[in-house]
């Protein structure tokens, strides 16, 4: 599950940058 969590993450870091 910590693929799963890092990509998560990694979502979560483009959608505020794209803010």
């Amino acid at each position: 599950m910590s693929e799963l969590s890092f990509l998560i993450e990694r979502y979560i870091t483009v959608c505020i940058k794209r803010q």
